[in-house]
C-alpha cells in the first residue's frame, strides 16, 4: 500500500472515531439532559404541593386561634334546630353561642377536608410522613372540637350535664386562649405545626 493510499485510510479512521465520539458524547448530553429534566419536573411537582399544603396550614392554624379567641359578641337565636321561634332568653343567648362556635368549627373542617385531599397526592409522591404528621395535628384540633361539644353540653339551659370544678377547669383551658406560658394547648399545637411546616417547606428547596 503506497504512502498516499496509508493517509487516506488513517483520515478515514479517524474520522470514524470522531463520528464514534460525538455520537457517545451526544448521548451522554441526551441522557444528562433528561435527567436535568426529571429532576426539574419533580422539583415543580413538591413545589406545587407544598405550597397548596402550606397555604392550607396556615388558614387551618387561623381557623383554630379564631375558634379559641372569640372577637364578637354572639347574637341570640331567635328560632331553634326545627325552625320553632325560641321564648326562653337563657335557651336563646345559648343556641346563639352555639351557633357561633359552630360556624367558626365548620371553617376548620372545610379546610381539613382540602388538606386531606391533597394528603392522598402527598402519600403517593412523598410517602406517608406527611400524612402521619397531618393525623398529629387533627389529634389537637379534634381535641378541641371534643371540648367544645363537652363543654356547650354542660352548659345546655334545658339539659345540663354538669362538669367538675377539675374538669371544667381542663376544658377551658383547651377552648380558650390563654397567657402564653400557661397555654399548654397552644403550645402543643404550636409544636406539631412546626413540624408540619418544617417538613414541607423542606419540599421548597431547589432542585438539586
Amino acid at each position: 500500500m503506497s504512502e498516499a493510499e496509508l493517509t487516506i485510510a488513517a483520515i478515514g479512521t479517524l474520522a470514524n472515531l470522531l463520528i464514534a465520539g460525538a455520537a457517545i458524547a451526544a448521548a451522554i448530553a441526551a441522557f444528562m439532559g433528561l435527567d436535568t429534566w426529571k429532576k426539574e419536573k419533580t422539583w415543580q411537582r413538591d413545589n406545587e404541593l407544598s405550597e397548596q399544603l402550606l397555604e392550607l396550614l396556615y388558614r387551618r392554624k387561623d381557623a383554630v386561634t379564631d375558634i379559641r379567641r372569640p372577637w364578637s359578641i354572639q347574637s341570640a337565636a331567635t328560632h331553634d334546630e326545627d325552625g320553632n321561634e325560641i321564648n326562653d332568653a337563657n335557651y336563646a343567648a345559648y343556641l346563639g353561642t352555639v351557633n357561633y362556635y359552630q360556624s367558626k368549627v365548620e371553617t376548620l373542617t372545610t379546610i381539613r377536608a382540602e388538606t386531606y385531599a391533597r394528603q392522598i397526592r402527598a402519600s403517593i409522591v412523598w410517602g406517608e410522613e406527611f400524612g402521619l404528621l397531618n393525623t398529629e395535628l387533627r389529634h389537637q384540633e379534634d381535641t378541641l372540637i371534643a371540648a367544645l361539644r363537652r363543654f356547650f353540653r354542660s352548659q345546655n339551659p334545658r339539659v345540663r350535664q354538669k362538669l367538675t370544678d377539675e374538669k371544667y377547669s381542663e376544658i377551658d383551658g383547651i377552648i380558650y386562649e390563654g397567657l402564653e406560658e400557661d397555654d399548654i394547648y397552644r403550645r402543643d399545637y404550636e409544636r406539631i405545626f412546626t413540624s408540619v411546616e418544617n417538613y414541607l417547606r423542606s419540599k421548597l428547596d431547589s432542585p438539586k
